[in-house]
């Protein structure tokens, strides 16, 4: 029987099997063929659980009483819905001018009062040191350099 998790599970298929096909088309640099780890490794490490999750939502059992409605949910917030994707774009517009700290830091703070937290210091701990964190990891330790204009502007970053 065809229900809503399955049409779902096989749309993520799709979308899985073509991301691991525009995976394989990453140019790779000199020399970087024969190594473990290249750009191809990891998009096609999701491609690959992306299709296993699909195939576990398309051949799992349905759950009793599934598909009886038409599929809306009164008690679904729109209105935080629509409030949280505007924040993504405003994230999306403001990285690149106010720094991957700031915005990164403001947008999961903002993201997290939306979504119900109010305690002020689990927002603070929640975010600022996981994007200071990963923001370290990427420079010190992957070499991936972010352009961040507040930490270049208090010394940190050149």
């Amino acid at each position: 029987m065809l229900t809503k998790d399955r049409v779902f599970g096989l749309l993520f298929l799709a979308l899985s099997i073509a991301y691991g096909v525009e995976a394989q088309g990453i140019e790779l640099y000199f020399g970087a063929a024969g190594s473990d780890f290249t750009a191809r490794t990891f998009p096609t490490f999701l491609s690959f659980a992306g299709g296993v999750v699909a195939l576990l939502m398309i051949v799992t059992p349905a759950a009793r009483g599934e598909d009886a409605g038409d599929g809306f949910d009164p008690k679904f917030l729109w209105g935080k819905f629509a409030l949280l994707i505007l924040v993504m774009i405003g994230y999306g517009l403001t990285i690149k001018t106010i720094g991957f700290l700031i915005a990164t830091s403001a947008f999961l703070m903002t993201g997290y009062a939306l979504l119900g937290e109010r305690n002020i210091k689990v927002l603070i701990l929640a975010s600022i040191p996981v994007v200071a964190a990963f923001q370290f990891l990427l420079h010190s330790v992957l070499g991936v350099y972010i352009y961040d204009p507040f930490l270049v502007a208090i010394g940190l970053l050149e």
